[in-house]
């Protein structure tokens, strides 16, 4: 018996909240095992008041131990680092998010995207399907240069990183934010002292620069 793999196309839902401002769009992309709600409220106090707030949860639930719906966690993909193969692809949570802002009329929007751990991995390659971008932001994240495209525009990928992350080695993550250069989209990175993979005031003064 032969293992084979064939992909199709099914319906998927996607749960957000949004928040309507005046300002631009921020659109917040959690952790792996998180929800929205949750990095929303970790990174809450720095947004400014009058952005327009999109804060989806990844399309796959992560039931753990979890007896409600609200206690669910989240992902945006699976992928197996010993293989170096995506059993979800990152494509499907890109697209989904991507005919969400659509339907939502915010296509046109400027836009900032910040994303945390498996959501900072995300964020570039959503963002080369966009256009107005302001700035992307990943938190204790890294990046699959080499699997990205030339999008539609250049933008720049802004990068915090703890420098005592046990989860995302943080030396890795600069040498691969390194390599966005031939992309064009190299922003600034940010190794901070005394920092985990947790969001603390640090990370959230340096979050806050981009914001304002």
């Amino acid at each position: 018996m032969t293992k084979q793999t064939q992909f199709f196309t099914a319906p998927y839902r996607i749960d957000y909240e949004f928040i309507d401002g005046a300002g631009p769009l921020i659109i917040c992309l959690h952790g792996y095992g998180q929800s929205g709600e949750k990095f929303y409220n970790s990174i809450s106090s720095v947004l400014p008041t009058d952005a327009k707030v999109l804060i989806p949860n990844g399309p796959f639930p992560l039931p753990g131990k979890a007896r409600t719906a609200e206690a669910l966690g989240h992902a945006w993909y699976f992928y197996d680092s010993k293989s170096d193969e995506y059993y979800v692809s990152y494509d499907l949570a890109v697209g989904l998010i991507v005919q969400l802002i659509e339907h939502l009329n915010l296509a046109d929007c400027e836009k900032i995207i910040l994303g945390y751990s498996q959501g900072g991995y995300l964020a570039p390659f959503l963002a080369q399907e966009l256009t107005a971008l302001k700035n992307v932001v990943s938190i204790n994240g890294s990046f699959r240069v080499d699997k990205m495209k030339k999008g539609k525009e250049d933008f720049l990928v802004h990068a915090i990183n703890g420098a005592d992350d046990d989860i995302v080695d943080p030396l890795q993550a600069q040498q691969k934010h390194a390599q966005l250069t031939g992309l064009q989209r190299r922003g600034d990175f940010h190794l901070l002292p005394q920092t985990h993979h947790r969001i603390n005031k640090d990370v959230l003064a340096v979050l806050k620069s981009y914001l304002t």
